[in-house]
Order: C-alpha cells, then sequence, then structure tokens
C-alpha cells in the first residue's frame, strides 16, 4: 500500500465521520425545535385552564342567584323587602284569584336584557346585603359568598 493510498482512505474515514456528526447535531437540533414548541404550549395551557375555571365559577353563580330569585317566588316569606313589592301578584281576575298574568296572557315583569326587572349588582352595598343575608341565599353556601367573585 502506498503513500497516496493511505491518504485516501484517512480522507475517506474522516468524511464519514463528519457525516455522522452533521446527522447527530441535526438530530439535537430538531429535538430542541420539538422541546421549545412543547414547552410554548405547555404554557399556552394555563391562561386557557384559568379562563375555563372563571367561566364555570361564573356559571355556578349565575344558577345560585337563579335558584335564589326563583325561591323567592316560590316562599313569599323569604324575600326580601327591597324586592318584595316586585314579585306580588297584581293581575288576575276574580275568579281565578291574583296572578302575574293578566286576562290576555301578558306578564307583569316586562325586562329585557337591557332593562331588566331585577338588577342586582353585588358592587352595591344595598343589592349585596339582599344575596348575601337572605335566609336561602349564597350565606348558605360554604366558604363563598357572592362578593367573592
Amino acid at each position: 500500500m502506498g503513500m497516496e493510498e493511505r491518504r485516501a482512505s484517512e480522507f475517506t474515514n474522516l468524511c464519514d465521520k463528519g457525516h455522522v456528526l452533521l446527522a447527530a447535531l441535526m438530530l439535537i437540533f430538531l429535538l430542541g425545535i420539538a422541546g421549545m414548541t412543547s414547552l410554548y404550549l405547555a404554557g399556552q395551557d394555563g391562561p386557557g385552564v384559568s379562563a375555563m375555571k372563571e367561566d364555570n365559577i361564573a356559571q355556578q353563580l349565575a344558577d345560585g342567584a337563579a335558584d335564589v330569585v326563583m325561591s323567592w317566588f316560590h316562599d313569599p316569606s323569604t324575600t326580601p323587602i327591597v324586592v318584595a313589592g316586585l314579585l306580588d301578584k297584581r293581575q288576575g281576575i276574580l275568579a281565578s284569584g291574583p296572578s302575574f298574568f293578566d286576562v290576555a296572557g301578558r306578564s307583569q315583569f316586562i325586562g329585557t336584557a337591557d332593562r331588566p326587572d331585577i338588577l342586582l349588582d353585588a358592587a352595591n352595598q344595598a343589592d349585596n346585603q339582599t344575596l348575601n343575608d337572605s335566609p336561602n341565599g349564597f350565606s348558605q353556601c360554604p366558604g363563598r359568598t357572592w362578593s367573592d367573585s
């Protein structure tokens, strides 16, 4: 084996080692990108989960408020004095007694989403007290009041 043949074989071996190194670096680079993408997506889950949790709590509070108001209709003795006059049956005929509806079937409640018949705002201290201090209001829920939200 001559000197030139030996140099040619050493050069070929060095080129083979370079391909393996290049492939290893490309694999490390691709795995790094995949890892960073995974961390980015994991970071995006946090705010989404928090928003879903807050949405769930808001839905439960709205359902609870609806239950409290419905209880005022079913048991007038628990109705707060502030809204008791609004919940009195003011229509009807003598034969059937008082009703929330007139003869034509129209309700005495004409509230809309823009102008509701009953508007209770927890930021208002009187409304907050109406919701939290009623006998079957939110104060009966363990560890949670209307103003906690």
